[in-house]
This record gives structure tokens, sequence and C-alpha cells, in this order.
């Protein structure tokens, strides 16, 4: 049993990595899209809004599907999505069908999410810990896309970055085919009628759980603002070459891989809410020093502790996530979670777009410092009033419904 769950979550945690590895490729290339279709910077930052658009209206139905028919059929939709808008992409030539195809990929995000963190988070006791390794993976994935941006992008030509990661994202379907990932708690028959929907979303959406997920709009309101336009701000105002501008920008997903397997070992041992409120705080005040750099070296010193924090913050909001809600509607959980986070990301763009237009873009600093002070206020509130306890060991659950599977076999 412990090598068929091993396999899981190799075959969860990959999928993780493959769903990532576009997730800042589309904003590092900005830069490029306003000089090549020649964009002005509310034009172009729709190719953030638009595909944040699209997966917001994707997380509910994503959600309500893992909880029906379960994480592997799901987990292969996500990848062959991904596979072939990626494919599309590299062929493409205008910017309209350029965000179509950009939001087909970004689609394939919470269909993975909703479906790969269901099923971890049912499998295991230490759920910070699992979701420390599941978000170092999604890191590493982000790292490489961003890492060969830089070097392919440079010589043959940002599509051919698309071109290069759309193979093996289409050769990990197999991997997915031949896992053992289990099915639904329940079954599609136990759970229809017109008043299911709300049903469960009542089941789901508690007092203590929804200021949570206000908390989760404004993390990601407050740290989408710096990295939507990081590298239009190095490249625009700090004079850094895209090339350059990219590889400070890969930083973050690389300072990813490090601070998920911290902050998870931290939430194991400090909690999930006190490792998320450091987390929160450290990216507030490792931003003013990032505001006030100059120079390539010190810009990087100062991003890098800025990603660390920023990117820190991923393993206690999952297992936050699962500690908050039912076990049986933990794809209705998450979804709900990534819906949150979507909006935000979603009229975040714009919003910032006009608030530097009557500005600057210095301006991305004081905007992402207030919006994260907010939100490390809520998160004060919400850790002396609606501390969750953590759930008995998912890893026992999960082993007993495999083993009842084998014993009805």
């Amino acid at each position: 049993m412990k090598v068929e769950m091993k396999r899981v979550f190799v075959t969860v945690f990959g999928t993780h990595m493959f769903v990532e590895v576009f997730l800042l490729v589309h904003l590092a290339l900005i830069p490029t899209f306003i000089e090549e279709f020649n964009l002005n910077l509310f034009q172009a930052s729709l190719i953030a809004t638009i595909p944040n658009l699209v997966v917001l209206l994707s997380y509910m139905p994503a959600g309500l599907l893992v909880d029906r028919i379960g994480a592997k059929p799901m987990l292969l939709i996500s990848m062959v999505l991904e596979g072939i808008a990626a494919l599309c992409i590299s062929q493409l030539r205008e910017y309209l069908p350029l965000i179509l195809a950009v939001s087909l990929i970004k689609v394939s995000s919470p269909i993975y999410h909703t479906s790969g963190l269901s099923a971890i988070s049912k499998m295991s006791a230490s759920t910070g810990k699992v979701m420390g390794f599941h978000n170092a993976l999604g890191s590493l994935g982000a790292a490489f896309g961003l890492l060969s941006l830089s070097v392919l992008g440079g010589t043959l030509g940002w599509r051919s970055v698309y071109l290069f990661w759309s193979i093996p994202i289409l050769m990990w379907c197999l991997s997915i085919l031949k896992s053992e990932l289990g099915e639904s708690e329940k079954r599609w028959e136990e759970d229809h009628g017109k008043n299911a929907f709300l049903k469960d979303l009542r089941s789901v959406l508690t007092f203590g759980f929804a200021l949570f997920l206000i908390i989760v709009a404004l993390r990601t309101f407050g740290a989408s603002v710096i990295s939507t336009f990081m590298t239009t701000y190095l490249v625009e105002l700090r004079n850094i070459s895209q090339e350059a501008a990219s590889m400070i920008f890969a930083l973050g997903p690389l300072t990813g891989i490090l601070s998920s397997l911290i902050s998870g070992y931290l939430c194991s041992k400090l909690g999930d809410t006190e490792t998320l409120l450091l987390m929160v705080v450290g990216s507030i005040l490792s931003l003013f020093p990032l505001a006030l750099a100059r120079g390539l070296a010190l810009l990087t010193l100062c991003y890098f502790l800025y990603s660390f924090f920023n990117n820190g913050a991923w393993s206690p909001i999952g297992s936050l996530v699962a500690a908050l809600t039912p076990s049986s509607k933990r794809g209705l959980g998450y979804s709900s979670y990534f819906l949150i986070g979507g909006m935000a990301s979603t009229i975040q763009p714009t919003v910032t777009a006009i608030v530097i237009g009557y500005t600057s873009l210095d301006a991305i600093f004081p905007l992402g410092i207030g919006i994260l002070t907010a939100c490390a206020a809520l998160l004060g509130l919400f850790y002396y009033g609606f501390k969750p306890r953590m759930q008995p060991s998912r890893r026992e659950a999960y082993t007993a419904n495999r083993l009842s599977r084998v014993g009805e076999a």
C-alpha cells in the first residue's frame, strides 16, 4: 500500500510540475508582446485579465466534477488541454488567438488543482508537509518554464518554448493512465436534485472558511500586483534587458522550491495559520527594499527575499483549506478557494494598469504593500477567532478506503 501511495504522489506531483510550466511565461513576455503586436499597457494587460476570467468560470464546474468522477480523469483532461494549447501557441501569429490559447492553458490549472489537491489532502496526516512537497514541484515547473524562456527565447524565439514543453506534457498522460488514483468518495447517483449544489455549498461555506477566503483574495491581489508587472517594471524603469528580467523573474519559482519545503516543515511545527501569517508579514517587509533597490545584483537579491516569503504562503493555504472543509466536499472547497483567488487575480491587472496610468510603474509597490497589510490584519483576526484544528489522519482514511474497495472486488 505504501508503494502504491508513493506512485500516486509522484503522479500528482509530476502533473503539478507540468501544469505550472507556463504559469508565468506569458507574464514575462508582456514587454515582448507590447513590442511585437504594437500594444499599449492596457491592451497588454488583457493577456493576464482574459485568461484569468476564463479560469474564474472554470473553478466551480471543476470542483463539482472531481467530487463526482474522481481525480484521475480530471488530471488527464488537464494535461491534454495544456499540451494541445501549447502546440497551438507555437504556431500563432496574432494577438487575439494568442489570448484564447493562453486561456485554454490556464483552464488546465483549475482542473488540476481541484482534483490534485483534493486527492493528496485525503492521503496524508501531515498535510502541511505534503503541500510543501507539492508546491515545491509546482515551483520547479514554473522555474523550468521561465528558464527555458531565457535559453530558448533568445535563440529560437519565444514560441519555441511552448513547442518544446508540449511534448513531455502530452507524454505524461500515459503516467496518469497507469496510476492507481482512486474514485470519488460518493457516486454520482447519490447526490442529485436541483438543491444538491446549494446544499453542498452551505456545508462548505462556514463563517470561518468565508473569512479565510477573503484573506486569500487579499493576498492573491497584493501578490499578483507584483508578479504581473515585475518584468515590465524591470525593463522600463530599471533598464534591465528582457533576458535578464526573465532570469530575475525565474527566481520566484526557484525560490519557491526552497520556501515551500521550509513552510511545509513550519506548518508541522508552528501550525498552518502561524506559518501563513509569518509569510505574509515577511512579504510586506521585503517589498520595501525591493522598491528601493538599484542595480542588477541588488534587485536580484531583494526579489529573491520577497519570493521566498511570497511562495512560502501556498503550503499553509492549501493545508488550511483541507482543515476547514469536509473530506467528501474537498473538491468544492478547493474550487471555492481558487474561485475567490481567481476573482482577485482577474480584476487586478486592469485595476493596477489604471492606477499605473495615473501615476507610474512605481505604484505597484505601495499598492501591493497596502493590500497585503489588510490581509495580515484579517489573518490576525482569523488566528484568534477561527484557527482550525487539524483533522485525523487522512493517510489511514485513504488506506481504509482502498482496502474496502479491494474487499468489495
